[in-house]
């Protein structure tokens, strides 16, 4: 049976726990979610190929770190966050111009961008610009729905060729206005606003990972050899790794045997452990993403593992996911 050990290391990293707003908090080691997103992306596998996966490893401090996150609203607040206008339309990106900014310490119920109340008008051409043509949108959109309406009335018990006839020159109209129209939704879309919200996060440093990686399929070690190091990062995409050693290696059953790093280890695996001097087993639970399925709404539901984080843990009896190497290095399959 072969198995790819990978140490390498990383200078910060932050492995982020889902459902955090205000505090970025990481994991103590990446979950199984983030090295299976980085194996796939670097083989460039158009599907799932289930791999498990074995995560020990060290850090050196934990720090934090405060930084400026900037959320888009789905549709333009008029009374709240920095107003702009985008160079590319749908497109969030530094390409801005900025129009107005929310007043520090002002009453959100107070605010009125069309007359820059609780704002600080930076831009006052490109604001009262941005309200005519919302105030000619609308003027276009009940000139629309009034001709609609008169075609309908005047074509009424009419013939097919009469019906032509008569609807020809409100259909030249409404041509022309959904011209217009087309013209004033294209420029309002680089329109938007959005909130500057102060966040912390939480930051590894001096990281280094050991990996065993156990594929099902086995021309996947060779794409996984091959591609290892076109794996920039695990984390956020600043957090680079440098992969120090990576090789195939033989592995077996373990029977026995010490884990020192910190490891996560599946809660049905920790039955076979105890602590140093026969204490019992104790850390901390985290539920790892896995692999995950798009649901009706688009979105991704993970399967999540239970697993224990702990360090310093003896192998008391065989197991059912714990490995030893030809190196004679244990190491247990999260998932």
């Amino acid at each position: 049976m072969k198995v790819i050990k990978i140490i390498l290391t990383q200078t910060t990293a932050n492995y982020r726990q889902p459902e955090q707003i205000k505090l970025r908090s990481t994991f103590p080691l990446p979950p199984v979610s983030t090295i299976l997103g980085g194996i796939h992306k670097a083989t460039r596998w158009g599907k799932y190929h289930p791999i498990h996966i074995g995560i020990k490893g060290e850090y050196g401090v934990l720090s934090r770190r405060t930084y400026t996150n900037q959320y888009v609203y789905d549709r333009i607040q008029y009374d709240r966050g920095y107003f702009v206008r985008f160079a590319a339309p749908n497109a969030f990106s530094n390409a801005y111009i900025q129009i107005a900014k929310p007043l520090m310490g002002g009453a959100l119920g107070k605010r009125k961008l069309r007359t820059g109340e609780g704002f600080v008008v930076l831009e006052k051409e490109m604001l009262d610009n941005f309200f005519s043509m919302k105030d000619e949108l609308e003027k276009i959109n009940n000139e629309l729905k009034e001709l609609k309406t008169a075609r309908i009335k005047e074509t009424k018990g009419l013939t097919r060729e009469e019906k032509r006839l008569a609807r020809k020159p409100y259909d030249e109209k409404m041509e022309n206005l959904t011209v217009r129209k087309d013209e004033l939704n294209f420029e309002l879309s680089h329109y938007q606003s959005f909130e500057k919200i102060p966040m912390m996060v939480d930051l590894l440093n001096d990281i280094k990972l050991t990996l065993h990686l156990v594929a099902s399929n086995p021309d996947d070690y060779r794409d996984i050899l091959e591609c290892i190091y076109d794996i920039k990062s695990f984390g956020r995409s600043e957090d680079f790794i440098n992969v120090e050693t990576i090789e195939e290696l033989d592995y077996s059953i373990a029977e026995s045997g010490t884990i020192k790093e910190s490891i996560y280890i599946p809660k049905s695996e920790c039955k076979f452990f105890e602590r140093e001097g026969g204490k019992k087993m104790g850390g901390t639970v985290y539920y790892l993403n896995e692999q995950y399925h798009i649901n009706k709404k688009g979105q991704r539901i993970f399967n999540k593992i239970p697993c224990l984080y702990t360090s310093n843990v003896n192998l008391k009896e065989q197991g059912e996911r714990t490995f030893v190497d030809e190196t004679g290095e244990l190491f247990v399959l999260t998932n």
